[in-house]
């Protein structure tokens, strides 16, 4: 299969890589889903501006990869719709939960940019759910292990505490 590489110079701002829209979106075998989402963050703020920063600067990323061989432009990757920030955590969860799920129906690998990192234990519960056995491997300086923190079982302090209910199959670094 010989296809021409889109270049970096042709460009769709807000999409990962650059990528112009897939003609076929139904063919995506890859979805980046942004997850703006800053509603439990206790020291800082802007994570919420992450996704579309990560966007901004994924057009200078090379797509090509020589160690595989893989041309990351001619992968089917789908820029999904930001998940709409929520005012309460149970109900942002709720909408990670159900994104990553309409992802995983279409048959799509789901790569999430975040945001704070509460978003996780949904993106995990869907991807169980859709009946993929699931590994994580988080790179963190706090083990986030916390039952609740600031009264939420839906916090970043407590994100892998969920994640620990749902798979023993985790590791943390």
């Amino acid at each position: 299969m010989t296809k021409e590489p889109v270049m970096v110079e042709d460009y769709t701002p807000g999409t990962f890589l650059g990528l112009r829209p897939l003609p076929d979106a139904a063919a995506a075998r890859y979805a980046v889903l942004p997850v703006p989402y800053e509603g439990t963050v206790c020291c800082g703020t802007g994570t919420a501006d992450g996704p579309a920063a990560i966007l901004a600067a994924s057009p200078h990323m090379e797509r090509y990869d020589e160690q595989t061989g893989v041309q990351l432009d001619l992968c089917g990757i789908l820029t999904a719709p930001a998940v709409e920030p929520a005012d309460e955590p149970e109900e942002q969860m709720r909408r990670v939960y159900d994104a990553c799920r309409r992802q995983h129906a279409a048959g799509r690998f789901v790569l999430m940019l975040g945001g704070e990192h509460s978003v996780t234990a949904p993106a995990v519960r869907a991807a169980i759910d859709a009946g993929g056995p699931v590994s994580v491997l988080q790179f963190d300086a706090h083990a986030d292990l916390r039952d609740a923190y600031t009264g939420g079982r839906y916090s970043h302090a407590s994100v892998m505490r969920r994640v620990s209910e749902m798979t023993d199959t985790f590791v943390q670094v």
